[in-house]
């Protein structure tokens, strides 16, 4: 299993049928094979649909619009090689967001109405953009190779933040791996460009308005191509639930939001399955709520979305660091918070704290409308509650009270898949546990809340021995298994090495 498993998208697998009724009021790209229409580098494109041979971004871009400067590596969005920049408008920050993405597991048919910007979108008029000559003054290339991944990354962190911070340029290059030049020139560049150097081109301003309305009245599109070399021969974009749910009725697909877990074995041929649904247009789903203490998260929020949310709001700090290890940057601006949990990976870094913050699941179906609480969610490895039909509406929670802590243990800080991962959640009243959650990944088939421990230590002085007997009784809870990433032996001593951990953070936390 490779770090993409945990970066995904509600999905589910159902039996295919071909589509009988047209549904009436709803945009149908059949036989006269209707374009897919984008905007490239500032300029309307329209693209035959039977042309398109793979359902990869890259593939369009490379092979059929002969854009090699989006380099293809590894097929998996794990060196963002391929990076190009997304733009859209956002329905939650009311404005034109621009997302660096990995071309490689990038749906094609998810540009339908967005503008694509590749590295050649960046030289206009025979002059190199700021970024470029900020590479070239501080030597930041060598081969070359991965060097258009890294212009883009940090394009698509400029367009929204024009003087970012070191942390944050880190972030936006944390996907991009470079085996040549080393990082400390890179950093250097991008830092001299954030400087004020950089500025919005005219191309992006002139395609904003456009976006913008072309978001507020999209309607449902279905591209009903056979692609070659694909076993993608349908795929449904959706715009609101209602609709969703009618397509899923008649056409049992596969369901997908970011789609980057579910891209993957596309690419290597491993999916014998027809038709796609793709919830990631449907407004009704892109959104996040606050009400008093009550957050609720719509299934196309990203992670990234999510992350910005909550440091505009100042909430849950300490966990975010949780939500920022998810994958890369990039995998962040495509995969969802919902996606992640209906995934079922059993390391799975947000269904671990959004099961310690005790969260429950709105679920849509076309037997109506049903909750869950995520600890009932997970019945076995890859198995889940939810019944043909259905997918995740949201996921919501109360913020806590007291103190919050994730780590992950993982054989590199970025874009890796955790060994284990576990969230405690605490509440005490004059040095005495009040309330205790704790939930680890990687010990079992899924996500695991430790229920008794509660129970057991409620009420009890949170001094070494108290921290050392709710590490013993972790470490016997657990039962893991071995595989590539650890052995059952190295789990069972994380697990208790991260309680310790835990509290020693807390009380670090209390003597500042």
């Amino acid at each position: 299993m490779y770090w993409w498993a945990t970066c995904l998208y509600p999905f589910m697998i159902v039996k295919n049928t071909e589509l009988n009724t047209v549904l009436s009021g709803v945009i149908i790209f059949t036989m006269n094979y209707e374009p897919l229409s984008f905007y490239l580098n500032g300029e309307k494109k329209e693209f035959p649909q039977n042309n398109i041979q793979r359902l990869s971004l890259l593939h369009l871009l490379r092979n059929n619009l002969n854009l090699k400067g989006t380099k293809e590596g590894c097929s998996e969005g794990d060196c963002g090689a391929c990076t190009v920049v997304v733009g859209e408008y956002s329905f939650i920050e009311k404005k034109v967001v621009y997302n660096s993405v990995t071309s490689c597991i990038y749906p094609v048919f998810k540009i339908h109405n967005k503008h694509i910007i590749t590295i050649e979108g960046l030289d206009k008029n025979g002059e190199l953009n700021p970024i470029q000559n900020a590479f070239i003054e501080h030597h930041a290339i060598q081969c070359g190779f991965c060097t258009p991944g890294m212009i883009m990354s940090m394009f698509a962190l400029l367009l929204n933040n024009p003087n970012p911070s070191k942390d944050k340029i880190e972030k936006a290059l944390s996907g991009n791996l470079c085996r040549c030049t080393g990082y400390t020139s890179i950093k250097n560049a991008c830092l001299d460009v954030s400087k004020g150097k950089f500025k919005k081109p005219e191309f992006i301003k002139r395609a904003e308005p456009i976006l913008k309305k072309l978001a507020k009245e999209k309607s449902d599109t279905v591209f009903s191509h056979n692609i070659p070399n694909s076993p993608i021969k349908k795929y449904i974009l959706p715009s609101t639930i209602k609709s969703a749910l009618q397509y899923i009725e008649k056409e049992k697909p596969i369901i997908i939001n970011g789609g980057t877990d579910f891209m993957v074995p596309v690419n290597r041929g491993y999916t014998p399955l027809k038709t796609i649904l793709d919830l990631s247009g449907i407004k009704e789903l892109n959104y996040i709520e606050k009400r008093d203490k009550r957050i609720r998260i719509g299934a196309s929020v990203t992670f990234s979305r999510f992350i910005s949310f909550l440091e505009k709001e100042n909430l849950l700090l300490s966990l975010k660091n949780g939500f920022e290890l998810i994958g890369s940057a990039q995998i962040r601006n495509s995969g969802t918070i919902c996606g992640n949990i209906a995934n079922a990976s059993p390391i799975g870094d947000s269904a671990v704290i959004l099961l310690a913050l005790n969260s429950t699941l709105n679920i849509e179906g076309k037997g109506g409308k049903r909750r869950i609480a995520l600890s009932q969610f997970y019945l076995d490895y890859k198995k889940t509650a939810l019944k043909s039909g259905e997918f995740i509406e949201s996921v919501e929670f109360t913020l806590p009270e007291g103190y919050a802590s994730f780590i992950k243990t993982s054989k590199r800080k970025e874009v890796d898949i955790a060994g284990v991962n576990s969230c405690l959640i605490l509440e005490e009243e004059k040095n005495t546990i009040k309330s205790l959650s704790i939930v680890f990944g990687g010990v079992a088939p899924y996500p695991i809340k430790l229920f008794d421990v509660e129970n057991i230590f409620k009420g009890k002085k949170i001094n070494s021995e108290t921290i050392r007997k709710i590490a013993e009784y972790c470490f016997e809870k657990v039962k893991p298994i071995s595989d590539v990433r650890g052995s059952a032996r190295y789990r069972k001593k994380l697990v208790y090495n991260h309680i310790i951990k835990h509290f020693q953070n807390l009380l670090e936390k209390t003597n500042e």
